[in-house]
């Protein structure tokens, strides 16, 4: 009775473990990791120095848990900022901000998009600025896709995205992102952007740095 029991056991953990892999929690930023600041360096795949930056910083503001996200070019141009509030079921987008004219403005949210931890059905960011609208769509396809970091494969949970929009073509259509992977225990390990002639090139993580790493690759003091 006792070995039967201690198999009864076994298997509940592995089923247990099962379901807990698919919730899309363990695949987003690990905040504890990031009060301090860090910088995800990613590379392009096909173009040699071309490079992409997402500086990201988790923060308690009265009692709630909030991660800052910004997203700079080659150039080191900020294109993106965006604080998102994590809760038990998500992180929210609450604040979003784009650069018009070398100036990050603030725009008016009409819908919040979020990362669900339960990814199950669309979400949706909706914003609008003069008039003009910035949309982004993104959709968890229910896959997951190993990607390769500091010689340990992790798996990602692939999520698509597409974005609508005179503001969003106008502040960001040269990193048009259309997939995201979310790898366990990293947050965001690849991307990929829309090309001329539908063809997409994949952008993936190549090292993180510390925020003084971070203000020395910028030459900022």
């Amino acid at each position: 009775m006792k070995r039967y029991s201690k198999i009864f056991f076994i298997v509940l953990i592995t089923l247990a473990s099962c379901a807990s892999s698919s919730n899309l929690r363990l695949y987003y930023y690990p905040i504890y990791d990031l009060e301090l600041g860090k910088v995800y360096a990613f590379r392009s795949s096909e173009t040699f120095n071309r490079n992409f930056f997402v500086a990201l910083k988790s923060r308690i503001e009265s009692g709630n848990q909030y991660m800052y996200i910004e997203m700079f070019d080659a150039e080191f141009k900020l294109l993106t900022s965006a604080k998102e509030l994590l809760t038990e079921e998500r992180a929210e987008v609450v604040e979003f901000g784009v650069n018009l004219d070398s100036i990050i403005t603030y725009i008016d949210i009409k819908s919040k998009m979020s990362f669900f931890w339960d990814f199950t059905e669309p979400t949706l960011l909706m914003a609008k600025f003069e008039n003009n609208e910035f949309k982004i769509k993104r959709m968890f396809q229910n896959a997951f896709v190993n990607y390769l970091y500091q010689g340990v494969d992790y798996p990602a949970a692939h999520i698509t995205q597409e974005g609508s929009g005179e503001l969003y073509k106008y502040a960001i259509s040269e990193y048009n992102m259309t997939d995201l992977y979310f790898a366990k225990g990293i947050g965001m390990i690849a991307f990929k952007i829309a090309k001329p002639g539908g063809k997409k090139e994949e952008f993936v993580l190549d090292k993180m740095l510390n925020m003084n790493e971070w203000r020395i690759l910028r030459g900022v003091n």
